[in-house]
């Protein structure tokens, strides 16, 4: 038996939206402020932006 996927509740839609929202938001600001980000992307740490700092592969 498969499991079916329920629709999410309207809070937990809200509060997703404004989570991504803040992300979004404090991502633009680094951004203007010209800082890097640092994501996990497929299991490795990514640097990005013009400061980011230059990771040596091991």
């Amino acid at each position: 038996m498969m499991p079916t996927k329920k629709p999410s509740s309207k809070k937990s839609q809200t509060v997703l939206n404004a989570l991504k929202q803040a992300t979004a938001d404090a991502l633009e600001k680094k951004r203007l402020l010209g800082q890097y980000a640092v994501f996990w992307e497929n299991g490795e740490i990514i640097y990005e932006g013009k400061d980011a700092p230059v990771v040596k592969d091991s």
